[in-house]
């Protein structure tokens, strides 16, 4: 599923099931960590949840941390956040 699919799908369930979180995961964690791009998209996400699978806050949190320890390597020092 393309990452446009599933921020639709989110966004019109207000949910995120298991196997979307595991699909997030594989993405985001794919190089290591997640890129600026990806980051926003995962607080996009985050701000249609309403209604999250126990994994997302782990999932969230960890790319979270892991943008941030990552931030000074790759030239970055602040998260955008997208409003709704």
């Amino acid at each position: 599923m393309l990452a446009c699919d599933l921020l639709m799908n989110v966004r019109a369930s207000r949910s995120i099931s298991g196997e979307q979180v595991t699909q997030l995961e594989k993405m985001v964690f794919a190089e290591g960590g997640p890129s600026r791009d990806q980051l926003n998209l995962l607080c996009l996400i985050d701000t249609y949840l309403e209604r999250p699978h126990p994994g997302w806050g782990p999932l969230f949190a960890r790319a979270t941390m892991t943008a941030l320890e990552h931030a000074p390597e790759r030239g970055q020092f602040s998260i955008s956040l997208v409003p709704v």
